[in-house]
Order: C-alpha cells, then sequence, then structure tokens
C-alpha cells in the first residue's frame, strides 16, 4: 500500500517528488518570454510616464507656494502641505 501524502498546503517539508529545478525551469522560461517580448520598451517608458503624470497631478497650489516659499527662505510661511505631499508621494 502506498503512503499517503497531504496536498502541498498541509506539508512540512518539500515534496521530494517535484523536483526544485522544476522551479527554475518555469523562473528560466518566464524570462526569456519577457527577453523576447517585442513592446518591453514601449512599456517600460509608458508606466515611467505616468508615474510621472501622477506625481505631478499631485502638487496643489497649496504646495507649490510652500516649496516656493521655502525655496526664498521664508521661516513664518507653513510647509506642512508640502510635508503631507513628500509624506503621499513617497
Amino acid at each position: 500500500m502506498k503512503k499517503y501524502i497531504p496536498p502541498h498546503s498541509l506539508r512540512k517539508k518539500p515534496c521530494p517528488c517535484v523536483p526544485i529545478s522544476y522551479n527554475l525551469r518555469t523562473l528560466f522560461f518566464i524570462v526569456q518570454v519577457f527577453k523576447d517580448f517585442e513592446f518591453k520598451d514601449r512599456m517600460f517608458t509608458s508606466i515611467a510616464d505616468l508615474v510621472t503624470l501622477s506625481v505631478f497631478l499631485g502638487v496643489s497650489p497649496p504646495v507649490r507656494e510652500a516649496v516656493a516659499a521655502a525655496a526664498r527662505g521664508d521661516r513664518g510661511r507653513d510647509v506642512s502641505a508640502f510635508k503631507a505631499y513628500l509624506k503621499q508621494a513617497s
């Protein structure tokens, strides 16, 4: 009689019947598919453009005023809007 092997989620140790190289082969295949993907440069630049656009759209008039005051060296101005923007953008 064969020994019962529980599902992967219940096992404590990795299954000896599944070779480790299987995962490496899958990873290698995914890397090769991405390398051969012809639109990867356009996709990368599009994602970078979207990130830049979202950062620029987050700048509101109070943030602009706070940055201008900080650049002039105005100590009396409230820069909490600028600090909140930096926290949100990070």
